[in-house]
């Protein structure tokens, strides 16, 4: 795989995760205001959270660790 293409697929599954991530804490946010059940928020809130951490690794460390890109 040539580096292009490896450029490529990082910053696809980069933002891929990051509007994952943004989508779900909205939806958190509306099922909030909409419900009023703090559960909810709790729950959606917590998948978010592990979303941004499961990107951070995947992107920073997984990837970045065996493709550098000079």
């Amino acid at each position: 795989m040539d580096d292009k293409l490896r450029h490529s697929i990082k910053y696809e599954v980069k933002n891929f995760l990051t509007i994952l991530n943004f989508t779900l804490f909205i939806t958190s946010l509306v099922l909030l205001y909409v419900f009023e059940n703090k559960k909810i928020f709790i729950t959606a809130f917590l998948y978010s959270l592990g979303i941004s951490i499961m990107s951070l690794y995947f992107y920073y460390i997984r990837i970045n660790k065996y493709h550098r890109i000079d």
